[in-house]
């Protein structure tokens, strides 16, 4: 963890008053700064890649009453990637994480902020497997004249494809809506209109 940073409780004795025993505070900053707060951005909790891969870990940092000044991502006490930064209230971070190996893999990041009070993103969890990705299931409904195709955002490294028809040589091409998250699901919305549309995930090169 960051040096200088207070990642865990001490002890302060209250002698007199109601309370009288020793009770345990987290001091997170001091002369009343509040700290800055860090959001992952991607991965998805969970997300699992084909592996040995490279992956983009994006996070968000605020900082309420001054600016962000460092941000750091840790692998448990390795630290994969830190920056200073020249402070503002919001600042969007990131790095690639090349060659990470098969495995179950918890980071964390880090943010300083320019009265060197620090805070923790909550731990985000990645799968990398051994082998190829299955392909995931796409879930289609409607929605008034719409069709709305859902499918786990766990599934990383997919492209979603329309035809117009499955012949033997079917001529699969980009649907051109970008997919949105929502909650754990990548949603996409076609107009239906009166023509047969088939859908497909296909792995990306």
């Amino acid at each position: 963890m960051p040096a200088g940073a207070r990642d865990g409780p001490i002890s302060v004795q209250i002698p007199s008053g109601t309370l009288t025993a020793a009770t345990e505070f987290t001091v997170l900053s001091s002369g009343g700064n509040q700290p800055p707060t860090i959001l992952f951005d991607s991965p998805s909790p969970g997300q699992v890649f084909a592996g040995p891969t490279s992956i983009l870990v994006g996070a968000t940092a605020r900082d309420s009453d001054g600016g962000i000044k460092r941000a750091e991502f840790y692998l448990g006490d390795t630290l994969l990637y830190g920056a200073d930064i020249i402070p503002f209230s919001t600042v969007p971070i990131g790095f690639t994480w090349k060659s990470v190996p098969v495995g179950t893999h918890t980071i964390v990041a880090a943010a300083r902020d320019n009265s060197d009070a620090w805070n923790f993103s909550r731990p985000l969890t990645i799968i990398v497997g051994g082998g190829a990705l299955p392909r995931p299931a796409i879930q289609i409904g409607r929605s008034g004249s719409n069709v709305v195709l859902t499918w786990p955002t766990n599934a990383a490294g997919f492209v979603l494809e329309t035809t117009s028809s499955l012949s033997l040589a079917p001529a699969w091409t980009p649907v051109s809506a970008s997919p949105s998250m929502v909650g754990d699901q990548y949603h996409v919305t076609e107009p239906a209109g009166s023509a047969s549309k088939f859908y497909r995930l296909r792995r990306a090169p």
